[in-house]
């Protein structure tokens, strides 16, 4: 089941029967007085612009905390006292991919995401909690959001209920994230999965955490294997061959 919850900047123009508003804390559009008065029984979420503000969520985006660096202070300096699974970021799908790699190459655990996608779809994407899918200049935009929002509707964990379960894979972490001189866990763990898979193209077996020349020429080896060719066998990681991989969570 999910939900449905509205954001503006001005309250008054917020379907008056809304269950669940988002608001701004800090900047010249802070209106969360205003949202506790329009909706004193409706559960109101707290949206930070600076990476210097407490609140439910930070918004990732030029104008607000940019570049996405900013989330990552924000996690763990300004929110250090909440754990990063009961935070959230929100974020354009544009730019996912980048504030997720922000987090893998600081080696920081991710937030939750909030994402905008302005197609009229109410559905939510893997990987988020809830999806921005609906605007109208000058009143409210629409979101649609999962049954339970950690950090929103309580802890990450539910009373009574084990702790959720984590992707036996890693999450596909963008194409921008392999760049030369990137540094990660991941990048080891994708590196013995496709030797594993017989896509050996290494001159070296050291600092394999770190994205170079062997990792492109691997990882073209494994997108041929996949029956990719061309340019969609650069040796530069895409959705699907990284799927296919199964590179452990790490």
């Amino acid at each position: 089941m999910t939900r449905t919850m509205y954001d503006s900047t001005e309250p008054s123009k917020i379907p008056s029967g809304a269950t669940m508003v988002a608001g701004y804390v800090d900047g010249k559009y802070a209106n969360m007085d205003k949202m506790k008065t329009r909706f004193p029984h409706s559960k109101r979420i707290s949206i930070a612009i600076s990476r210097h503000t407490k609140g439910q969520v930070l918004d990732v985006e030029p104008n607000c905390c940019w570049p996405p660096e900013g989330a990552i202070f924000w996690c763990t300096h300004t929110m250090a006292g909440t754990p990063n699974n009961e935070l959230t970021v929100y974020c354009n799908t544009s730019t996912w991919p980048q504030v997720r790699a922000e987090f893998h190459k600081h080696g920081v655990s991710e937030p939750n995401y909030w994402v905008a996608h302005y197609d009229g779809v109410a559905q939510i994407p893997a990987g988020a909690i809830a999806k921005q899918y609906q605007t109208v200049k000058n009143t409210w935009d629409k979101s649609v959001v999962v049954d339970f929002w950690p950090g929103v509707d309580g802890p990450s964990t539910e009373p009574g209920m084990p702790p959720a379960a984590q992707p036996e894979f890693e999450p596909f972490p963008g194409a921008s994230f392999f760049h030369t001189g990137q540094k990660s866990p991941i990048i080891a763990a994708m590196h013995d999965r496709l030797i594993a898979e017989g896509c050996n193209r290494y001159q070296s077996s050291t600092n394999t955490d770190v994205w170079g020349s062997g990792d492109v020429k691997s990882y073209a080896a494994w997108q041929e294997k996949c029956g990719f060719s061309g340019n969609d066998a650069n040796g530069i990681p895409g959705e699907s061959s990284w799927v296919r991989l199964h590179v452990p969570n790490v």
